[in-house]
């Protein structure tokens, strides 16, 4: 066994002293033990506090060594955690899907697409399983970076599907950044990185990780208010300068589409406020030579806190053709086109009867989302020939208005699973127009995907071991709009996001940690 640094202080004091004794005793000792062990012989004055700190400091450094004997680590990396992740689900999905239908004559009646005698219906059942396998790793204690790789290749989805002949399942790199905390209040990451934004999965699918550069900013006003500002520069699609060769011969070559980058920024200003009850608690001297003698701290602590983080996101650059969704998403080249989103999360945390309980609530406004309708999902409407001028404008204003820009959640939560017995129960119910949302990003569960669509989320959770969690979860959807037309013999936009007249799923799932 390697001598430790307490045994060498123990020499250094001498065999026969108490001291030497304690320290010996000491040596196998945990942290918290060596520190108590240090402090009394602080207290006694067989050492001072800067030999404490030096028998601190060899301690820590022999222990570092002592754990690369068993992972070797590079000797810049100063701290490793190594965690995993697994899921196994069973679901299964219903979709009453949404038939294309012919509008009716011009001033005639909208056509009730819901009870359409064409309407088809779709259930799948499916064994599925996810896992994530990661690596965080320190430099220094203000700049640290993560790796993980996960199963599932689509940007909104980490699942893979039981029963494809006992094949092997792919596995994708699903996180790899690098972050610097200079000061308390600004952190700084480049890379795929987690979801830095307070959202709900609305806007945002909780597997979708952004590439690129964010920076955070947090301030503690008081104790019961804090402010942020997070600024995120997002590559949403990486772009292709190739030029169109059908030109050579017939003139100058000329880009084929608009293939520069194209970037996603976001801003949103997170703020918290937290609603403090005071009170006195009695507490025992640390002084052990007066253990009988008691006082009193005043002690803060909130019971009611609101968080509410307003924001913004819009895209610039090219053409984007390069997302790879779970949903029924739009992967035209102008996919981004006319997106420019007001965002709103918020939510209220308490405790009562012993409970954890939460209150949130989403909102979403596109405000180009009548351009985004018109222009970019039935541009090839208007622009086919199908449509006079008059017509066009008479099919656009029955069946799209401001609703269509909207979407927003409104949820509850009791409860929480961090230790074994635990539980908790949640639901929510959220409307989402065609226009006001990316439908490449946002869930890809709820509605199947599908925009135009209402519906309610509930979902149940039991904690059976401190480390694994079973739950069941159920979807209920059905149209927000049923008069949007899909004219018959065309693959459009509009038919793709508004494809479900209803859905229901349900999904059982074991998650464990390691």
């Amino acid at each position: 066994m390697k001598t430790t640094a307490l045994k060498r202080v123990a020499g250094w004091l001498g065999r026969g002293s108490l001291a030497a004794a304690v320290l010996a005793v000491g040596a196998a000792s945990s942290h918290a033990q060596d520190d108590a062990l240090l402090n009394a012989l602080v207290k006694k004055g067989v050492i001072s506090s800067a030999e404490a700190n030096d028998i601190r400091n060899e301690v820590e450094l022999e222990r570092a060594k002592e754990g690369r004997g068993k992972i070797e680590l590079n000797k810049g990396v100063t701290k490793l955690k190594i965690y995993g992740k697994a899921r196994l689900r069973y679901q299964w999905n219903q979709l009453s899907a949404q038939p294309p239908v012919s509008p009716p004559p011009f001033g005639g009646a909208n056509p009730n697409l819901g009870n359409s005698p064409n309407e088809s219906q779709w259930d799948q059942s499916r064994f599925r399983y996810y896992f994530k396998f990661g690596v965080q790793y320190w430099f220094q204690k203000n700049l640290y970076g993560g790796l993980e790789f996960a199963s599932g290749d689509n940007n909104d989805s980490y699942n893979a599907t039981f029963g494809k002949g006992y094949g092997r399942q792919a596995v994708f790199l699903s996180l790899l950044y690098l972050s610097y905390e200079p000061t308390d209040w600004l952190k700084l990451t480049a890379g795929k990185q987690k979801n830095p934004l307070e959202t709900t999965s609305m806007v945002w699918d909780s597997d979708v990780n952004p590439d690129g550069l964010t920076e955070e900013f947090w301030f503690e006003v008081s104790d019961e208010f804090g402010i942020g500002l997070t600024l995120g520069q997002w590559v949403y699609s990486e772009g292709d300068d190739t030029e169109d060769a059908g030109n050579f011969g017939a003139g100058d070559y000329l880009p084929a589409t608009d293939q520069s980058p194209v970037m996603q920024f976001v801003f949103q200003v997170p703020m918290e406020y937290n609603f403090m009850e005071y009170k006195e608690v009695p507490y025992s001297s640390s002084d052990p030579k007066d253990m009988k003698s008691m006082g009193t701290v005043t002690e803060a602590k909130p019971w009611l806190t609101i968080g509410f983080a307003p924001g913004f996101m819009t895209y610039l650059g090219g053409d984007s053709t390069e997302v790879n969704t779970s949903s029924p998403g739009f992967l035209q080249t102008n996919g981004t086109n006319d997106l420019n989103v007001v965002t709103a999360p918020g939510y209220l945390k308490w405790k009562m009867w012993k409970q954890k309980f939460k209150f949130y609530w989403d909102f979403a406004y596109n405000i180009t989302g009548d351009d985004r309708i018109q222009n970019t999902y039935l541009g090839d409407f208007r622009n086919n020939g199908a449509y006079t001028p008059a017509q066009w404008n008479a099919l656009r204003n029955a069946n799209f208005g401001l609703e269509d820009n909207l979407a927003w959640l409104v949820g509850v939560k009791v409860g929480e699973n961090k230790k074994a017995g635990n539980w908790s129960a949640s639901v929510d119910f959220r409307q989402i127009g065609l226009g006001a949302v990316d439908p490449n990003l946002n869930d890809s569960d709820f509605n199947l995907g599908f925009l135009n669509g209402q519906g309610i989320r509930a979902k149940v959770a039991y904690s059976f071991t401190d480390n694994m969690v079973g739950s069941i979860t159920y979807f209920n959807t059905w149209n927000y709009k049923n008069d949007l037309y899909l004219p018959v013999g065309q693959s459009n936009s509009v038919q793709q996001l508004t494809g479900a007249n209803g859905t229901q799923i349900v999904q059982a799932d074991l998650v464990w940690k390691f």
